[in-house]
């Protein structure tokens, strides 16, 4: 059995996410915009252009993640084929509703390929050339949907370029088709290569020599020997050749793909100069610089990628709008476990026995071993002053494996609690926009269990702890009894979120401290158990997206329409209305499935998450 994963492949995979994460938040703010104006209006700012109070869903994240998960269904290598993947589209995309550009048949690529699909048009016929048309299939989505692929075949280009053409062919042909291909195979090869000019090369190797995906690969690499240090004349030769003028539909493959080969030839291996150069270039910058820092992060590590520039402010959490609510608030370091494990499966057909617990049957885990990972996890205070604190990770501390998050505390007040929690349900006040149309059920009920270690050191004696749940519906606080800490040890606390607790919106743990300044180290926070949970809509109320987008609370609408009306849920429809609520039916749980095509005479529908 060959081998070709790197030794390091779990990090690297957190990177590749982390790099892709960041680079379609940098490039959200300016999509579209010509490279002078984005010049005049931001000039050359090193970090990230708007500082967003959460950054809201975004089809370039939807689709890497949701539509690599059809590996779960279907397995791997002859198992998978794009009729398959296909099929999958039907199940994680809500019918014209979120994770896709929905800007009309025959003009949106993806759009058209989902309606192709939903009338009985399988995959690859789904997204043709015959079917829909070069200047349709030939469009940017081949390639902004790709990264996992590469993810999951570190170290074999080859391999990445085989599942991504599966992939990219339910909706692109042709250079859509080529394009997706290269990408893939520039991430798998920036796990092992030595130079950015080696991972270009190893995309080329995987498409047709002549296509004119390849001519404009080497026409750019033929630039670059000539004008190495000048990245803008680059950009003026970019744009008089390969400009959008040149090309028909709304969003071409080849120019932006002429700005990512750009970026790296120019970006001289270093992550926030690649990164940067990319989304000064305009065109479709979140999807190009998305690409380029999957395959940077891949290529530096995350020793690479400068934490307090472009971490912090993700602090671990994206959000997505497929139609499964509860996978809709997306871990990154729990992503990455999943991603790596598919790899692993791949290569070799097993786990590593050093692989970090992952077990798929819980709800959520948050182990804190991959390098400053903070799984989303803040710090505030019931205080009459201003908590000061830090929240980082430390890989010198752990409870059953090295890795932990510390959590430093000053001006606290006695018998005045700090709570350490994570969010686990979102709603439309918690953004900064709406784009991609995010919308969640929760991750965690009453009913289940939360555990969580606490580590505390002996020059913080007298503090006392708790694990708490904040109820969504009612913003109840719900807690266990204060457990008091012993010194240099690992406390591992355990609680049964009451029944009336219902929708939680948020898990942790709180702290009374005894001094002004305090340590604790926060490790295996851990949500497992069926929930005892009852839906009720008369508790839901309706969140407002937008004035055109009004979901009642928890369901995420898949066909139709979907209103509250006091106790009663109301759907409507052409075919049939159907909405959707808990946990993840593709993953072996249950979900509350609704579908009618006139109102629910009842106050409630109950579901379990069971296995």
């Amino acid at each position: 059995m060959v081998q070709y994963l790197p030794d390091d492949y779990l990090e690297r995979v957190y990177a590749a996410w982390l790099g892709k994460i960041i680079g379609v938040r940098l490039g959200a703010p300016v999509e579209g915009w010509s490279p002078s104006e984005i010049q005049n209006m931001y000039g050359d700012r090193q970090g990230y252009l708007v500082d967003y109070q959460m950054f809201a869903a975004d089809d370039d994240i939807n689709g890497p993640v949701y539509i690599l998960s059809a590996l779960d269904r279907f397995g791997y290598g002859d198992n998978l084929t794009s009729e398959k993947i296909g099929k999958h589209w039907l199940d994680v995309i809500a019918d014209h509703q979120g994770f896709l550009w929905w800007g009309g048949y025959g003009r949106s690529t993806e759009q058209t390929a989902y309606e192709n699909l939903l009338h009985g048009i399988a995959a690859p016929r789904s997204g043709s050339s015959a079917q829909n048309g070069s200047d349709v299939a030939e469009q940017i989505g081949g390639q902004i949907f790709i990264d996992g692929w590469g993810m999951i075949a570190a170290g074999n280009p080859a391999l990445a370029a085989e599942y991504a053409r599966k992939a990219a062919a339910v909706s692109h042909d042709g250079n859509g088709i080529y394009g997706a291909c290269f990408i893939a195979a520039c991430v798998a090869a920036a796990a092992v290569a030595k130079s950015v000019e080696q991972i270009v090369e190893e995309g080329l190797g995987v498409i047709p020599n002549e296509c004119d995906y390849a001519c404009m690969v080497r026409d750019m690499q033929k630039f670059h020997a000539e004008h190495p240090a000048q990245w803008k004349d680059a950009l003026q030769y970019l744009l008089d050749t390969y400009g959008y003028q040149h090309y028909q539909g709304a969003c071409h493959i080849i120019p932006n793909s002429a700005v990512i080969v750009l970026a790296l030839l120019y970006g001289q291996g270093d992550f926030d100069r690649t990164i940067i150069i990319c989304n000064q270039c305009g065109y479709d910058t979140d999807c190009n610089v998305g690409n380029v820092g999957a395959i940077m992060g891949m290529f530096v590590g995350l020793t690479g990628i400068n934490y307090d520039r472009w971490r912090t402010q993700i602090n671990d959490l994206q959000v997505g709008s497929s139609a499964i609510g509860a996978r809709n608030i997306l871990d990154i370091p729990s992503l990455s476990l999943w991603t790596a494990r598919h790899g692993y499966m791949i290569e070799r057909g097993t786990i590593p026995n050093e692989f970090p617990s992952f077990d798929v049957a819980l709800a959520l885990q948050f182990g804190f071993d991959f390098p400053g990972a903070t799984h989303g996890f803040t710090v505030s205070a019931n205080t009459p002053e201003r908590l000061e604190y830090t929240i980082c990770h430390d890989d010198a501390m752990g409870h059953e494996r090295m890795g932990a998050l510390k959590i430093v505390t000053r001006r606290a007040f006695r018998g005045k609690e700090v709570y350490v929690d994570r969010r686990t349900y979102f709603r439309p006040k918690d953004f900064h926009d709406c784009r991609y149309d995010p919308w969640f059920s929760s991750q965690v009920y009453a009913g289940q269990t939360v555990s969580a270690s606490v580590f505390l050191p002996e020059s913080c004696s007298g503090c006392k702890v708790a694990i708490y749940a904040v109820a969504a519906e009612t913003g109840k606080s719900y807690a266990q009894g204060w457990v008091e800490l012993t010194e240099n040890e690992w406390t591992t606390l355990r609680y049964v979120i009451p029944e009336e607790a219902g929708c939680v919106e948020s898990i942790g743990v709180m702290l009374c401290p005894e001094k002004r300044m305090n340590t604790i180290w926060l490790d295996d926070v851990r949500v497992a158990g069926t929930p005892a949970y009852r839906l009720e809509f008369a508790k839901q109320g309706t969140d407002v997206w937008h004035v055109n987008r009004k979901i009642p609370g928890q369901l995420t609408v898949c066909k139709g329409m979907a209103k509250l009306e006091g106790e009663v849920l109301s759907l409507s429809g052409a075919d049939r209305a159907m909405v959707l609520t808990g946990w993840d039916i593709l993953q072996g749980g249950i979900q509350c499935v609704i579908h009618n095509s006139c109102s629910i005479n009842g106050s409630y529908a109950d579901f379990q998450r069971e296995r």
